[in-house]
């Protein structure tokens, strides 16, 4: 197991049935250096145990390879502007494929996600509107099976989704424009092996279900 330890700015590794983390990222010191970690996020790990870290301090997204000191930079979001070449607290991500060079990013200061190319000074694609709505503070961010990219839009209190190849969004749980919320801050989304939709509601410190249909 990988731990984003965000104030400690660091990435701790478990290894099964232990309780004792080692530091396999950062120093434990905030700052711009490629040895250093500034309130890390999320975390997704390749099949050769390299990372790819997103930096809400930073405000980038950087690759550390496997059993090493030092990263490096991917997309370096620069001041956190609104621009497409720019990050402001990455919050989550989605790695496409390895050898495609793309992730997900979600941008929740600036309300929107956006997938960039490793390596391209600006993004390829923003995602920033769904069901008429703009995104209020998107956080985590999934993918299911068939490539459609689900959102939890956490100030809107909804999940949307954006089919695959499609920038336009629709609305899966949650708000509409005139209803009562069913759920306050979602923070966190995941599927299980039936595609059944799990909720993470923080405001009201619960997990709700939504089943397939």
């Amino acid at each position: 197991m990988y731990v984003a330890d965000y104030d400690n700015h660091r990435v701790q590794r478990y290894p099964p049935n232990s309780s004792n983390g080692t530091t396999v990222a950062g120093t434990g010191s905030a700052n711009v250096a490629t040895t250093n970690l500034n309130q890390p996020t999320a975390i997704v790990v390749d099949d050769e145990l390299n990372m790819f870290i997103t930096e809400n301090g930073n405000n980038r997204l950087v690759f550390w390879p496997f059993n090493t000191t030092n990263s490096t930079i991917l997309i370096n979001g620069r001041s956190g502007g609104t621009a497409s070449g720019e990050l402001s607290n990455p919050y989550d991500l989605i790695l496409v494929n390895t050898s495609g060079n793309q992730v997900y990013l979600s941008d929740p200061a600036k309300d929107r996600v956006q997938l960039w190319t490793f390596g391209a000074g600006v993004a390829n694609e923003t995602f920033s509107t769904a069901y008429g709505l703009k995104l209020s503070t998107p956080r985590q961010i999934k993918m299911d099976p068939y490539g459609n990219l689900y959102v939890a839009d956490s100030l809107r209190q909804r999940v949307v989704v954006f089919c695959a190849n499609s920038t336009t969004g629709f609305l899966v749980v949650g708000r509409n424009t005139n209803s009562t919320p069913t759920f306050d801050d979602p923070s966190g989304i995941a599927f299980d092996s039936q595609l059944n939709l799990y909720v993470a509601s923080s405001n009201n410190h619960e997990v709700l279900k939504y089943e397939r249909l």
